[in-house]
């Protein structure tokens, strides 16, 4: 692998990764197989030839190779030079060819270490689950310092349509609440390895393409070039463990 990092403004940091195409063949023939077990009319259910199936899924097949492949080779480049991204992620330059090198650009903000608050230590005071929630959000909130960078509440006003916002006025402090909350939802869920199932991001991926009109195929470049992909992790990755920490704190 590949891997150049390099300081950018705003706090920011950009890490460049190539990786040869064997890296990410096994990969593309596991999600090629679900294709081929798929129905092509003209052709039985998983008899479809190969060449075929290749040819009329090409740019999808793709698009799922590069979600699930940036995700891990991103993280693996990560490690290996010390660093860590907790907020979003903008994936630019992205290049992926059959038997050709795979190579993209990540761009992120460095978000400062926190410690965390006894969160399993923590006893509801009510019993409703939408108001559990509340509660428990809020109290991380009040018993997490975490110093969030400008540049992630800009990234996501932004995402929501919201540009050259003031700092401290409503919306501004608004954004920064829940990219606070999404930070410590995602620290809790990294120390206590909740994983999101790539099923749920492929329902979410094609219930919003059809909410919003749009390709699956479109939609996937869209939240892979802006951070939107990450952020939809991320918010998957907070329900789930919102939904833990409703269980595990009685």
């Amino acid at each position: 692998m590949d891997i150049v990092v390099k300081d950018i403004e705003g706090h920011r940091k950009e890490i460049r990764i190539e990786v040869a195409w064997r890296t990410i063949e096994a990969d593309y023939e596991s999600i090629l197989s679900t294709y081929l077990q798929g129905h092509v009319p003209g052709f039985r259910p998983g008899r479809t030839p190969r060449e075929i199936v290749e040819r009329k899924f090409r740019r999808r097949i793709l698009d799922e190779v590069s979600e699930r492949c940036t995700q891990r080779l991103l993280q693996q480049g990560l490690e290996q030079k010390g660093l860590s991204a907790r907020g979003p992620i903008s994936i630019t330059e992205l290049e992926i060819k059959k038997n050709r090198p795979f190579r993209f650009k990540a761009q992120f903000a460095v978000v400062p270490d926190f410690d965390l608050p006894a969160y399993r230590e923590f006893r509801f005071s009510v019993t409703n689950d939408e108001q559990r929630r509340d509660e428990i959000c809020r109290w991380l909130l009040d018993h997490t310092n975490i110093a969030v960078p400008d540049a992630l509440v800009e990234h996501e006003l932004s995402l929501d349509g919201q540009k050259d916002i003031e700092k401290e006025s409503e919306a501004w402090n608004a954004a920064q609440e829940r990219v606070r909350l999404l930070l410590i939802l995602d620290e809790i869920a990294f120390q206590d390895g909740i994983e999101i199932d790539e099923r749920d991001m492929k329902e979410r991926i094609e219930r919003t393409a059809e909410q919003h009109g749009k390709t699956v195929s479109s939609l996937r470049q869209q939240l892979l070039r802006d951070g939107g992909m990450s952020r939809m992790r991320s918010f998957l990755r907070a329900e789930k463990t919102l939904d833990y920490l409703l269980e595990t704190c009685v």
